[in-house]
């Protein structure tokens, strides 16, 4: 009933109407007062009518135990109850009758269900058939092959359970988890993708890659960008625009529109790109969170980078991989580096087995790149290391440590930076502080030649000179970046997860050994014209 019939997911209980002035407030006002006896009378033949319609027929009784809530019932509910109200001239007419008999009602019921809802359901577009041939190849471009961890995935179960993918930068990861993904939808284990990653820059990049592949997965998918400047971003407005000249029906026209109208509707569609906290949001006791929370537990969610967020962060994340598991959904994990103390973390959380870690292998030594695959019941792992063709291509690091005072860079330093790129190199200064960052840009521009670009990236910009920086690195740095002469870099860690760049030589300060691990991937050039570097 709470579920159902509350206001927001809750109920008014007789201990919150004495609480606040005596429960007067709840009172009706003296001359409807009258109403009352009339308006109990109605709600005790709708709950015997409805007993009628929808119990009798399966043989129960308002005597009988009701089954466990799902988790999900709130929110289905209310969506329910939006596409219910969106009435138009063809759907759910109100049809006046003096005094309905039950045969009356169950013969309006039928028939709006069997063509109103139908008719509702396809004008929302909140559901959209899957398109059939689910596989890595049908996901790459023309000329490309499925690598080694990518080729897995037909290896997979078909089954709800969380998927974790441990492997290197550039070994295909994000393809590997869509093409899982496309699999489970075909089964119908899900309705929906949800990709969740750390940062608003890389969800902005993610974007991109997904709107290549969206409709090779759906026919005319909803595709939704959620974060606090998603309204800001051009790529997703000309991809709303896109999908209101695409709807037949001008009467429903709006739906799109209004999925991204708010943040907590974002989940509804084919495929949502996030920042990780729109997710975490659907644990937290906020308002309407049971909207977001439905959206949630009927995707396929996907997490890139979960190495990358802090403790508080994992406990509301432990929170979502419980909600998932409780509603039988899948979940896949992305991770170049995870420690296996937080490993077991995240498997522990959907698994209900008695001993958790010692089931999810706490042995010391993992093989690496390692597949885990874990469901209530039982854990899988799919070892790498046996299987070595279709692996990315080789390449070599040379690691230089380099001190200097107080671990900045040096005028020595900054001059082998300046040769470097005048030489051909794409090299990358990542700093651990902005005003570093600020200071050391500014030394590089004052001794920069003519003909070397000098750049700076950091988290501090505003949101539309970001957006600037953001584009003008991919242009260069990115897996289609213009690599005709040598360029300077200069950036806070935050380049490591917010963009897809490679760098012919990388000087970073001392920082977390994940960052470094991860940062190793983008010292990986296939057009490196200068030996890797690492400080």
């Amino acid at each position: 009933m709470e579920a159902v019939c509350g206001h927001h997911g809750t109920l008014q209980r007789a201990s919150d109407v004495s609480s606040g002035l005596n429960g007067t407030e709840y009172k009706l006002p003296y001359q409807f007062e009258g109403f009352a006896e009339l308006d109990l009378k109605a709600r005790l033949k709708w709950i015997e009518t409805v007993s009628e319609l929808f119990l009798s027929p399966e043989g129960l009784t308002r005597q009988d135990l009701p089954p466990s809530c799902s988790i999900l019932m709130a929110g289905f509910v209310s969506v329910s109850d939006w596409l219910g109200s969106w009435s138009t001239d063809d759907t759910f007419k109100y049809r006046a009758s003096p005094a309905p008999t039950l045969a009356d009602l169950s013969e309006y019921y039928l028939e709006r269900y069997g063509q109103d809802a139908t008719r509702a359901i396809a004008r929302s577009g909140l559901i959209n058939p899957v398109k059939t041939g689910a596989s890595v190849s049908a996901l790459l471009d023309s000329g490309h092959w499925p690598r080694q961890i990518q080729i897995l995935v037909d290896s997979l179960p078909l089954a709800p359970g969380l998927t974790l993918i441990e492997a290197p930068t550039g070994s295909g990861k994000t393809e590997a988890a869509m093409a899982y993904a496309w699999r489970l939808l075909s089964e119908n284990l899900a309705d929906s993708i949800i990709f969740a990653l750390p940062t608003q820059a890389t969800a902005n990049a993610m974007l991109a890659r997904i709107d290549k592949l969206a409709d090779r997965l759906f026919h005319a998918p909803n595709l939704i960008l959620a974060h606090g400047y998603a309204r800001f971003n051009a790529l997703y407005q000309g991809i709303k625009a896109r999908g209101r000249n695409l709807q037949a029906d001008d009467a429903w026209s709006q739906c799109r529109e209004w999925l991204s109208q708010s943040r907590k509707r974002v989940f509804l569609g084919q495929i949502g790109v996030c920042t990780i906290d729109q997710v975490l949001i659907s644990v937290l006791p906020l308002r309407h969170n049971f909207v977001r929370g439905f959206g949630v537990g009927r995707s396929i969610l996907i997490i890139d980078e979960v190495h990358a967020y802090d403790r508080y962060m994992y406990g509301l994340l432990q929170a979502v991989l419980q909600n998932k598991a409780l509603a039988g959904s899948p979940v896949i994990l992305l991770s170049a580096t995870l420690p296996q103390q937080q490993k077991q973390q995240l498997l522990s959380s959907y698994t209900a087995l008695a001993n958790k870690t010692s089931a999810i292998n706490s042995a010391t030594k993992l093989p690496y790149p390692l597949v885990s695959w874990v469901d209530g019941k039982s854990i899988k792992q799919f070892d790498l290391q046996g299987q070595p063709h279709q692996q990315p291509p080789d390449f070599s690091l040379y690691i230089e440590p380099l001190y200097t005072p107080d671990a900045a860079p040096d005028k020595i330093l900054l001059q082998r930076l300046m040769d470097a790129a005048q030489e051909g190199a794409q090299v990358c200064l990542i700093c651990n502080l902005v005003d570093v960052a600020q200071q050391t840009y500014r030394q590089l521009q004052t001794i920069a030649a003519k003909n070397i670009d000098v750049m700076l990236f950091h988290a501090r910009f505003s949101l539309l000179d970001r957006q600037a920086k953001e584009n003008a690195a991919l242009a260069c740095f990115g897996p289609d970046g213009d690599r005709s002469r040598g360029r300077i870099l200069v950036a806070t860690q935050v380049v490591e997860q917010s963009l897809d760049v490679d760098f012919d030589w990388i000087i970073t300060q001392h920082c977390p050994v994940d960052l470094l691990f991860s940062a190793f991937g983008a010292a990986s050039s296939p057009s490196a014209r200068y030996s890797p570097f690492r400080i």
